[in-house]
């Protein structure tokens, strides 16, 4: 997660929200995957009912 630009990481994430929900152990099966899980994780609890 690089960058500075709002719009293009909330697509990022959207699409990881996408991706995820496909195939739920997709970012496990790459290198820093863990890293974005955490990040998926935490955006999903900021956009979600709890946010």
């Amino acid at each position: 997660m690089a960058g500075n630009s709002v719009p293009d990481l909330v697509e990022a994430m959207g699409l990881a929200v996408v991706l995820s929900e496909a195939d739920a152990a997709a970012f496990g099966k790459r290198d820093g995957g863990a890293d974005v899980q955490d990040a998926l994780a935490l955006f999903r609890h900021a956009v979600g009912d709890l946010g």
